[in-house]
């Protein structure tokens, strides 16, 4: 029955979908209130049955229901109930309706919160937004495999229909279960963040089309937007690092960042975000960039469709992916409509996006704004080349590149040096112009800070870690860009220039805070806080550039990393030890056992420090016999320590040799990385946090646009 009503649910919000897609439109060329009312309402109703249909789907997962073929393909009836529930986004039936329910959600939101704001240019984007949400239901509903409430009786011809019972079917074909690697805490929580980002994407790019359609292109589109921006540019962001927590401590390879194709999928967008929550800034405050910030937020959400393709459509392989699929098409025309169809709004309305001013010096913040843009721009458009380029030399039949990390290293490396040092000198420059003089002052003082501070940072990581090695290294016939020489080089200007941007943002926030304190009289901390509520996108974006700095600090450690991979016999003397750095790792016994839907193989690991017992590690093997794509993983065991993280993974028996492989990896200062996260969630949530001054403009906006819609009605009615 569940089938049945949720089929019926997904059909019902197409039907609405498509209505509030044609009234929106309907409504803004008609200048109708009724008929934006209606879509209004449809969206609602859209909302209500993409809901329903999400309930019919999670309770045939959670009650396994394996006359279901999506529940059988990726649930089994030992799977614990968490993991059941995140079936629903385990493969791409289930992922691509769960983006439906969410997507139709932030519709939802913005149609409410603007229902009565924006009246000239909310029903164009009442419109933009149901014709994507149209199109997911679509591809949800219409092409039979991406269904999932299809039963074993539309899958197989000869299969219940010709009276074989659902329990003989299920004891010929046992359920599969949720691949292992999935289920993982971090899979409950990196999915749906990663679709808040994607899908919210939709709203400023809906706001943007609408603007474009109604010549609104002034500062309102743009205000109207920018928290509907900074949400799904941090969720885009945050679930990217949730998902490298998630391959650090499940795939059992000792990193977090491999530049795979799904992770570049969702790398882009965040990018261009980015660029576009900086640029937008120059238009409130100069006028300029109009052009810019409108192809940025075209830009953005093709590339999330993008990803959303790469993803689905088996175009690329990667532990991310889904299976291969035949609706890449789909995505691919639906691309290729939202930048044509941006291309001929931008043509078309041209006049009237050109800039109110010019650029008036090159040393200026709204110069800094603009090279930031640049490079962020051509940091996608190398990731671009990286993630698409193999498979387009495969289509032509042409050499192939290796396009695998150390490309991606050696060529980012500079972007983030550059990115760093342009967050770092924004705050420094003017706006318009910046004198000599105020220039020498602002970059002096931290310089000569930072410079001896990231000096001694790289002596004392590289003196922990490789206190033999050269600085020059050896190039062994080696370019230079493949070289150790220039990967220190790199190293060392990331740390140089993490902490010159740390020391800028602290400066920031002290000197604000004594200002306001001297002023009105307030205590230091007390002042402080203060400033940064009442400044919060200033000083929101200050930490999440600190954030920024001390997550960089934490990648750039990765240059410092050493691992080693040996076989161990527990118990057997002379054969149960390896030396790894100052660490000897010892195996003590091995055990086995069953729970829940897996058999595991644990080691005892001891771990030494300078001859002394300092930890106990049990990294394990899993064998998951119900699921023959992936039937084994490596759950590894982390020491996370301030300085290095110690990973140990059980890589299985060695049968023979006798005894475990086991793999050690020495990690310098991978917890920063997660700490700079923590960082730029919270400086998120300040620039989140309500802004009088923002609000009383918006109001202002909102009554002459209601007294103007006034006296159009009127108009009209006579």
């Amino acid at each position: 029955m569940a089938n049945e009503l949720g089929e019926i649910a997904l059909g019902l919000a197409f039907v609405f979908g498509i209505f509030a897609m044609l009234a929106g439109f309907l409504g803004g060329a008609l200048r109708r209130d009724a008929l934006t009312q209606s879509a209004q309402r449809a969206v609602f109703v859209v909302y209500l049955s993409v809901t329903f249909a999400v309930g019919c789907l999670l309770t045939l997962l959670v009650r396994s229901d394996f006359s279901n073929y999506y529940v059988w393909k990726f649930t089994n009836a030992e799977m614990a109930l968490p993991f059941k529930i995140c079936a629903l986004w385990g493969g791409y039936e289930g992922s691509l309706l769960f983006w439906s329910w969410i997507m139709t959600g932030f519709v939802l939101a913005v149609v409410f919160l603007n229902r009565n704001r924006h009246r000239r240019i909310m029903p164009y984007a009442i419109g933009t937004m149901m014709t994507v949400a149209s199109f997911f239901l679509a591809v949800n509903l219409f092409p039979a495999e991406s269904n999932p409430f299809k039963t074993w009786s539309e899958v197989l011809a000869d299969g219940t229909r010709s009276g074989i019972g659902i329990e003989q079917l299920l004891a010929a074909r046992p359920p599969r279960g949720l691949n292992p690697q999935l289920q993982h805490w971090a899979m409950i929580s990196h999915p749906p963040i990663l679709y808040l980002g994607f899908t919210g994407f939709l709203i400023p790019f809906a706001f943007a089309v609408a603007a474009l359609i109604t010549g609104q292109l002034g500062e309102t589109w743009i205000r109207a937007v920018r928290r509907w921006t900074i949400l799904p540019w941090f969720f885009l962001g945050f679930g990217l690092m949730l998902g490298g927590r998630w391959a650090y401590e499940e795939l059992g390879w000792g990193g977090y960042w491999a530049w795979d194709p799904v992770e570049n999928a969702a790398l882009m967008p965040w990018f261009l975000g980015t660029a576009f929550l900086h640029s937008v800034m120059i238009q409130e405050k100069k006028g300029m960039l109009k052009v810019w910030n409108v192809i940025l937020v075209i830009l953005t959400f093709a590339f999330c469709i993008l990803g959303t393709g790469i993803t689905r459509s088996g175009l690329i392989q990667s532990v991310h992916a889904f299976a291969e699929s035949k609706i890449g098409w789909m995505f691919l025309t639906l691309l290729a409509a939202i930048l044509i169809a941006g291309a001929l709004l931008i043509a078309w309305r041209w006049n009237m996006l050109k800039a109110e001013n010019r650029l008036d010096s090159l040393v200026s913040r709204e110069s800094s704004f603009v090279f930031q843009n640049l490079i962020l721009m051509a940091a996608t458009l190398v990731v671009l080349v990286g993630t698409i380029y193999p498979k387009i030399a495969e289509w032509l039949e042409a050499p192939p590149l290796m396009m695998g990390p150390p490309w991606f290293n050696m060529i980012m490396g500079p972007v983030a040096l550059a990115l760093l040092f342009l967050a770092g000198a924004g705050p420094l420059f003017a706006w318009r112009r910046t004198s000599v003089q105020s220039l020498k002052k602002a970059f002096i003082l931290p310089t000569l800070i930072a410079l001896p501070l990231g000096i001694l940072l790289y002596w004392f990581v590289r003196r922990r870690f490789f206190p033999n090695a050269s600085f020059l290294g050896e190039m062994n016939g080696q370019s230079f860009f493949q070289s150790e020489l220039y990967t220190n080089l790199i190293t060392f200007g990331c740390f140089l220039l993490a902490i010159w941007l740390g020391l800028i943002v602290l400066r920031e926030f002290y000197q604000g805070a004594r200002t306001r304190g001297r002023t009105v009289k307030e205590p230091f901390f007390t002042a402080l806080w203060r400033l940064t509520t009442k400044n919060q996108r200033r000083y929101g974006g200050y930490i999440i550039h600190f954030g920024i700095a001390v997550m960089m600090v934490g990648f750039a450690g990765k240059a410092f990393d050493e691992d080693l991979q040996r076989t161990l016999r527990p118990g057997v003397e002379g054969q149960d030890t390896f030396q790894l750095g100052r660490y000897t790792f010892r195996a003590k016994a091995a055990h086995a056992g069953t729970q829940g839907n897996y058999q595991w193989n644990r080691l005892t690991v001891e771990v030494l420090r300078d001859g002394e017992l300092w930890q106990t590690v049990h990294p394990e093997q899993r064998l998951y016999a119900n699921n023959p794509d992936q039937p084994s993983t490596s759950e590894p065991s982390i020491v996370m320590r301030p300085l290095e993280d110690i990973y140990v993974v059980n890589a299985g028996p060695a049968p023979q040799a006798g005894g475990f492989i086991v793999h050690a990896w020495i990690n310098p200062l991978v917890t920063w990385v997660w700490i700079g996260m923590a960082l730029i969630a919270f400086g998120t949530v300040i620039c989140m946090l309500p802004d009088r001054t923002e609000r009383r403009i918006l109001e202002r906006v909102a009554a002459a646009e209601e007294r103007l819609h006034q006296e159009v009605s009127v108009g009209a009615r006579s």
